[in-house]
């Protein structure tokens, strides 16, 4: 009879056994209350996570809801500064214009004023005066010289304040594009979600990127411009009161009114006393001109009139004279006969012979004849 065959292993006891199953579940239950401790840990955490990434989202939201309100507050700050930009280019390229043509319409009582002078020139002899009508002449030539030249000037500072209104126009166009950009690139940031289909983990989105500023920069960059196209503006607003003072002369009274309407009417009353004082300027030489005129030409018409009676009365003396002149020819040609006659007898007397040759009466009388008729002659 064969014996029984057992497995070659450690055998442990009953009580082994149940000690342990009770380790076992020591362990278990140990590992149960660690991992309950776990779970509630997490729970916690993932709770505190969610409230914090919530907040901290919604945080944001009003973050990027203040910034889109401050850059539409800029945007249309700088939006009105355009316009008021672009109608003062508009405005002082009207006023240049105007200035130009101003310029131009001097060319005209310029040459006359000239030609004036030119003509005068032509006086002969002691016509040649230095009277009261060439000094106004020449004070008006200096008048519409003057104010063609300030006129060219504030052409030429117009022109120079164009070029520096489209250098600020520029860099508040280029401003206002960039916050343009900024504007919907902050307002799609704003409709984005955590549920979002166009979201995902990007590669080192915390990194400052460059030419970045702070809030302060940003601010001041768009506040310099402000206040450089609003200087500009006062400036150009300025230069085109002075450009309308100038021009002012040379425009009629509803053309006046038309370009102060269009212009302003700022210091309206101080404005108009300055252009009457100027078109009174120039509208007094022009009179004190006209006046020297009318008087050289009073004083030129009286001196030719007495001169024409003078030489009439002359002319009267000349016939005159003339006429006496004839009359003295015919008398000394009357006196030729008697002395011939007085000289033939005498020379024929001369031929009486020897005591006849007496120098008697008839001698001396036709001696004294022939004197008397050779003075008279002489």
């Amino acid at each position: 009879m064969s014996s029984k065959q057992q497995k070659p292993t450690t055998r442990y006891t009953v009580t082994d056994w149940h000690t342990s199953n009770m380790v076992i579940s020591k362990s278990g239950e140990k590992e149960r209350d660690q991992s309950r401790e776990i779970r509630q840990v997490s729970r916690l955490v993932r709770n505190e996570t969610d409230v914090n990434t919530e907040w901290e989202q919604k945080e944001n939201a009003i973050k990027l809801s203040q910034r889109v309100a401050e850059i539409e507050y800029w945007k249309n700050t700088l939006e009105k500064c355009l316009r008021e930009i672009d109608t003062e280019i508009s405005v002082l390229s009207e006023a240049k214009d105007v200035t130009e043509a101003a310029t131009e319409a001097k060319t005209v009582p310029l040459d006359v004023a000239v030609e004036c002078v030119t003509l005068r020139e032509s006086r002969q002899g002691v016509d040649i005066v230095n009277d009261g009508v060439e000094e106004q002449l020449e004070r008006e030539i200096r008048v519409i010289e003057q104010g063609k030249n300030q006129l060219q000037q504030r052409a030429l500072e117009a022109f120079e304040k164009l070029c520096q209104l489209q250098e600020r126009r520029q860099q508040l166009v280029l401003d206002l594009q960039d916050k343009n950009v900024a504007h919907v690139i902050d307002l799609q940031q704003l409709s984005l979600s955590d549920m979002s289909a166009n979201i995902s983990l990007k590669p080192d989105p915390r990194r400052v990127p460059k030419g970045s500023v702070v809030p302060e920069g940003w601010t001041s960059f768009s506040n310099d411009n402000k206040q450089s196209v609003e200087a500009a503006i006062r400036s150009s607003v300025a230069l085109r009161e002075a450009v309308q003072v100038l021009t002012s002369i040379d425009v009629t009274p509803q053309r006046r009114r038309t370009e102060r309407r269009n212009w302003g009417d700022s210091k309206s009353d101080v404005f108009q006393i300055t252009l009457n004082q100027t078109a009174i300027q120039l509208e007094s030489q022009q009179s004190a001109t006209d006046f020297a005129f009318r008087q050289r030409i009073h004083e030129m018409t009286i001196a030719k009139t007495e001169l024409e009676w003078l030489k009439e009365k002359t002319e009267a003396e000349i016939s005159q004279m003339e006429k006496d002149i004839d009359d003295l020819e015919m008398a000394l040609r009357a006196k030729t006969n008697p002395l011939k006659l007085a000289h033939t007898r005498l020379e024929n007397r001369t031929f009486r012979p020897n005591m006849e040759l007496c120098r008697d009466e008839v001698q001396h009388g036709l001696i004294g004849d022939t004197n008397i008729t050779l003075l008279v002659i002489n």
